[in-house]
């Protein structure tokens, strides 16, 4: 059983593609049915999805369904990380891990920039600059002090503290304790509750019905809205949009599951088709071998 973080996860969706055949079709365009029996498929998703949002998540089916006919058909292998020599650690590939403790999987992701002043002296100054800090990581951590003194004496620049950029971990996708019934029941619960809390004011059920599948737009602070046909303000649009994209985030998140949990449980994939999907495997918990690996636990 093989394990990798959600945005990693959410990279491998991002990955595919339509084929830009004009009168290409999916073979399953069925979104969900509800407990109810109301069908939401391609032609009728639901005002909350917007097209790219349909067209993910039967992608996504199709992937769940046939894990090589789907990488085959729609993946789009994504190019090698370049390295821009702009950080410590050079850009790399996502790792999935073998060991669902393993500290990489759960660690918090650090990149540290380095300096301008170093990257403006070219490429071989980088390397040099890179080698210098990981042979002296360990007092980097013992007296940060200490280690930009010593590294501004080496490199003759004049750092008082390093660009730190860090990205909490996303966590890991685990469906196996839940049944698909279950899934059914909270994804129709969710889609009742969202309308109903639009439908408590008169403010939200026109955003809702206007706006709804643009709800990624709450917060894009950088973009506006083109065309509003309401008397509300961006601001009162935005807010009810902030709250429409939260609970949509988790309605796909559990069609998601979904699709998981009916058509591919415990997906495998042999290395050839994982390299296909631009992982390598963790160089710390993992052995490169030819043996399937399971990669039902997505995170």
């Amino acid at each position: 059983m093989a394990y990798i973080t959600n945005y990693n996860f959410t990279r491998i969706t991002k990955g595919f593609e339509i084929p830009k055949d004009k009168d290409f079709k999916f073979d399953d365009t069925i979104i969900w049915i509800s407990p109810e029996g109301i069908v939401y498929d391609q032609d009728n998703p639901s005002r909350l999805f917007a097209r790219w949002d349909v067209n993910d998540l039967l992608l996504f089916k199709a992937f769940c369904k046939d894990t090589a006919l789907a990488a085959g058909k729609f993946y789009r292998k994504l190019p090698k990380p370049q390295d821009s020599y702009q950080y410590i650690q050079p850009e790399k590939a996502p790792s999935y891990h073998n060991d669902p403790n393993c500290l990489a999987l759960h660690s918090e992701f650090e990149s540290i920039a380095i300096p301008e002043e170093i990257r403006e002296q070219g490429k071989e100054k980088v390397i040099a600059f890179r080698k210098w800090w990981n042979e002296h990581e360990d007092l980097r951590l013992e007296n940060p002090k200490a280690f930009v003194a010593r590294i501004n004496l080496a490199f003759h620049i004049n750092i008082r503290e390093f660009e730190v950029e860090t990205k909490s971990n996303s966590g890991i996708r685990e469906i196996d304790n839940i049944t698909i019934a279950q899934i059914n029941e909270a994804i129709n619960k969710k889609f009742k509750d969202l309308f109903s809390w639009a439908k408590e004011e008169k403010k939200r059920e026109i955003i809702f019905n206007t706006f709804a599948y643009l709800s990624y737009l709450g917060d894009k602070k950088d973009k506006q809205i083109s065309h509003n046909p309401t008397h509300y303000s961006e601001d009162e649009i935005k807010e009810v949009l902030r709250y429409i994209h939260l609970r949509k985030k988790e309605i796909i998140h559990d069609l998601q599951n979904l699709y998981l949990k009916t058509y591919n449980p415990d997906l495998r994939f042999k290395s050839t088709l994982l390299e296909q999907l631009g992982f390598e495997p963790c160089y710390q918990c993992c052995y490169v071998t030819t043996e399937d690996i399971d990669l039902s636990d997505f995170d």
